[in-house]
């Protein structure tokens, strides 16, 4: 019996001793793995973080390129592809050209006769149409124009506009002059074709002469 208590004791003791090591060595693995899981939450949220950052940089880089694109082509300059016959032989169809802006927003008593502009169509506001403005406020318009003559004068904010092409031009001899507001460039240069770039600025030589 005594053998019998002792091995029982022996093995009551051992059980309770691979107890308090297993006990042990699972709080250990509980530690490891939150200590694992903890790593990567953190990672996750590192990665999320990063991805926001990188997101964030993109919409603003985006922002400012489409802010700065805008105030530029809309207050300076842009590119207008030009088509029809109206402005030969000094712009041919689908010329590429560029439009100054500046003058039209902010200094628009500036434009001289012998300017090439871009206007805003009279008989359609959607269309935007190229010509020379051929007299200013004050000047004395006479033409013969369909087979009729006419004399009238360019009234105050206003232009006379006509094409370089006058047989084949809709301009002031059919819509009358037109308001300086309706001016969004004035071109200054031909950017393409690439064997035709030219400065188209007005090379125009004014006079006291005001009667066209």
């Amino acid at each position: 019996m005594m053998i019998i208590k002792m091995n029982f004791l022996y093995w009551t003791t051992k059980v309770i001793r691979m107890n308090f090591h297993t006990t042990r060595n699972y709080r250990q693995l509980t530690k490891s793995l939150n200590a694992t899981k903890k790593l990567f939450v953190y990672n996750d949220k590192q990665n999320i973080i990063g991805t926001f950052d990188k997101l964030k940089n993109a919409i603003r880089t985006f922002t400012v390129v489409v802010a700065t694109t805008w105030c530029i082509t809309r207050y300076f300059a842009e590119p207008i592809l030009l088509q029809g016959p109206s402005m030969e032989p000094t712009i041919l169809h689908n010329d590429i050209i560029i439009a100054e802006k500046y003058t039209a927003a902010f200094h628009r008593n500036d434009y001289k006769r012998g300017d090439i502009v871009v206007v805003r169509s009279p008989m359609n506001p959607h269309q935007f149409i190229c010509k020379r403005i051929a007299a200013m406020p004050g000047d004395i318009i006479s033409e013969r124009f369909h087979f009729s003559n006419y004399r009238q004068t360019v009234q105050k904010g206003h232009v006379w506009l006509m094409g370089d092409n006058k047989t084949n031009s809709t301009d002031s001899r059919e819509f009358g002059a037109l308001p300086m507001g309706l001016i969004i460039g004035r071109v200054i240069y031909r950017i393409w074709p690439l064997n035709r770039i030219e400065n188209l600025k007005n090379q125009f030589v004014e006079s006291n002469k005001k009667d066209f």
